[in-house]
């Protein structure tokens, strides 16, 4: 009896050692990702022609206040506490700077010439404090010329590369069936950061565009 059981002692050693790692085995190595789930710059890259005419010039992620401005000297300003200002306005959980058109209740927005109804800019501020583009709306009358969302399905649509963005669950390209709705993606102008340009056809039949940065501006 005594021999049995020493037999079985030493079986249960000899089990138990064969589980432990081997210490002259070569180290394990995490499976390396194919070069197709690898980080890839944002594309095509932002320049004019992926801005209609009257947003020229305006960059989601680089452009200041100064430079919205610049370009729209009659829009309002609102700033969060944080910022300067003297109430709370953020996007996306930041502190903000909100830049829109003069609003009248009675008549909406100021009547221009260039048939802008709307026009909604937030600035966030980058790593060095300086707020920059993160969204702008616009929304414009065509006036029986071009809709936003046509000019949008070729101007940037035509690109397959519009098609692609990382970091994004939206589905992209017309939505559903209609030419009145669209969503792409596209990269700032150094490509490191991807940019939704959705488009739709409002019920009073006027076109809207807006851009928004996926993530913060980055310091300049």
């Amino acid at each position: 009896m005594r021999r049995i059981v020493a037999g079985l002692t030493l079986l249960v050693l000899v089990a138990g050692c064969g589980d432990k790692a081997d210490p002259e085995a070569p180290p394990v190595r995490e499976p390396v990702r194919p070069a197709t789930q690898q980080p890839k710059e944002f594309l095509p890259r932002l320049t004019d022609a992926h801005l209609p005419p009257p947003l020229a010039g305006l960059v989601p992620g680089s452009s200041t206040t100064e430079d919205v401005l610049a370009r729209f000297p009659d829009l309002e300003t609102d700033k969060d506490k944080s910022l300067g200002g003297t109430m709370v306005v953020q996007y996306n959980g930041h502190p903000a700077v909100a830049l829109r058109l003069p609003y009248n209740v009675k008549s909406g927005p100021r009547a221009r010439p260039d048939g802008i109804e709307e026009l909604n800019l937030y600035l966030v501020p980058d790593e060095t404090g300086e707020p920059r583009v993160w969204s702008l709306r616009l929304v414009l009358d065509p006036r029986g010329g071009e809709t936003l969302c046509a000019w949008l399905h070729e101007a940037i649509g035509s690109d397959p590369e519009s098609m692609v963005c990382p970091g994004s669950n939206r589905s992209l390209g017309h939505v559903g069936k209609s030419e009145d709705a669209g969503v792409y993606c596209i990269g700032t102008p150094d490509g490191k950061a991807g940019i939704l340009v959705e488009c739709r056809t409002t019920s009073k039949g006027f076109s809207e565009i807006e851009y928004d940065l996926l993530r913060p501006p980055a310091a300049r």
